[in-house]
């Protein structure tokens, strides 16, 4: 990992820390890992959620991977359903529905969500229906040595209720779940085939 990215990770790890502090210790609540780091606030009625991560691929090897909308059950564990219903030029449609984990608890959901997408650079994101009342997204992507800098910062009102705590605490599980089976996914791709010499599809 390049030493410049390291040091603003781990400047954004201190961030996430001294957050997760004021959650009081909240049982469940992993501490950030050396490749993902998020921090969760609460903005009035909306939790903003801001993550920070380095995949060692390409960033078109990023990007091929962040958009595959249509194949996305395959590799994000929550997803049952995902699928482009909607296409023109840089927009998309985007339907997806799966259930959300987080101890014993299940978490139905459904989205139809308008994306923009500024090819290798940003993918921008807004919920039009579905079962979270509000969901704004941007993604951008930049080039770092060895790899791909990935930021993401997420605006949500959930349906569910959820105290600060524990709504904190949920939406840092399921970034970190989902970003985790991203980059597992880029390396999946980028790692050539044992049998034909060939990268994955």
């Amino acid at each position: 990992m390049a030493p410049s990215f390291l040091n603003s990770l781990n400047a954004f790890r201190v961030s996430a820390a001294l957050a997760l502090a004021a959650l009081g210790g909240f049982a469940g609540a992993a501490e950030p890992t050396d490749d993902i780091a998020i921090e969760v606030a609460r903005a009035g009625e909306s939790f903003v959620v801001n993550a920070l991560l380095f995949a060692p691929v390409s960033r078109r090897e990023a990007w091929a991977v962040l958009t595959d909308f249509d194949h996305m059950t395959g590799f994000v564990p929550n997803l049952i359903e995902s699928r482009v219903v909607e296409r023109s030029e840089n927009r998309l449609t985007v339907a997806q529905k799966g259930v959300a984990h987080f101890g014993k608890l299940d978490f139905p959901f459904d989205s139809v969500r308008e994306v923009e997408l500024t090819p290798e650079e940003s993918v921008r994101s807004r919920n039009i229906r579905g079962s979270v009342r509000k969901l704004e997204s941007v993604t951008r992507l930049s080039e770092a040595e060895g790899g791909t800098r990935i930021s993401y910062r997420v605006e949500a009102i959930l349906d569910w209720w959820f105290s600060n705590s524990v709504g904190e605490a949920f939406l840092k599980h399921e970034v970190h779940e989902q970003f985790d089976a991203i980059v597992k996914e880029m390396r999946r791709r980028q790692a050539p085939s044992t049998t034909s010499g060939k990268a994955a599809p």
